[in-house]
């Protein structure tokens, strides 16, 4: 019976294989005298018209649009063609013009008893300078002081970009990646004031708020002044405050009564 039963199961085994043996591709079947079947020839016929269809299609498609982009471009150069040479006559602003600018700058800050104006990277900054910067967390920031002297401050490691696009226009101070810049800024802010210990400065509308945050906490009430303009905002934002406040003790003083 075990015999019976392993001749039965090799028959079974047997019996399997020349059907794991018969799953051939098809595009391998061939004839008996070992050419492709014509069924195959067919098939790869079928195959290769398809795949020269998609290549033609993918052509003609490809031909449309760069016929369309074409005519996108003529039409454009005629809407526009009255503005060809509009700005030909215009140089580029020159480091002469920069400089004067500054220096209507600082004559504005001592008009306004101001120790000096500072900002970071900004249209307020190219306007001035020139420089532009990309943002980041690490701030580039620019300061010019009253009396027409002028600083950079940046990170260590961003020194040489810094100098290029500076152009030697003025000193750039750098601050260690692990260290602040804010007490940097801060120290040229009172060397400025001197011999005052009064610092009253202007701050670029672009300055992030963590930037100005910074610089303001190296100083204590007593040495630094906001201008009139910051100096109304602290005072609306103290009005604002003080009513939030009293809106709060009313609710409470109502819910109590209740």
């Amino acid at each position: 019976t075990h015999t019976q039963a392993n001749t039965h199961k090799h028959t079974h085994t047997h019996r399997k294989l020349p059907m794991l043996s018969d799953a051939e591709p098809l595009l391998s079947e061939r004839n008996a005298d070992g050419h492709t079947s014509p069924k195959t020839r067919r098939l790869l016929v079928v195959l290769a018209v398809l795949c020269s269809l998609v290549l033609l299609i993918s052509v003609v498609l490809s031909v449309l649009l760069a016929l369309s982009v074409q005519q996108d471009t003529v039409d454009e150069s005629r809407t526009f063609s009255s503005l060809a040479g509009y700005c030909s006559h215009i140089s580029p602003i020159q480091p002469a013009e920069l400089a004067e600018r500054r220096e209507l700058l600082s004559a504005r800050l001592s008009a306004l008893n101001q120790t000096a104006l500072w900002l970071e990277s900004g249209a307020a900054m190219f306007y001035y300078t020139g420089v532009q910067w990309k943002r980041s967390e690490r701030p580039l920031l620019w300061i010019q002081a009253h009396n027409g002297s002028a600083w950079f401050v940046c990170p260590r490691f961003e020194l040489r970009r810094a100098l290029l696009a500076v152009q030697g226009q003025a000193p750039v101070l750098t601050w260690d990646e692990h260290l602040s810049p804010y007490p940097i800024v801060a120290e040229l802010l009172r060397a400025a004031a001197a011999p005052s210990t009064t610092v009253r400065t202007l701050i670029g509308t672009e300055t992030r708020y963590f930037v100005v945050r910074g610089v303001s906490e190296q100083f204590s009430e007593s040495q630094h002044r906001p201008s009139p303009e910051q100096h109304r905002f602290s005072h609306r934002r103290e009005t604002f405050v003080d009513r939030l406040d009293n809106a709060s003790e009313q609710r409470d003083h109502a819910s109590e009564q209740r």
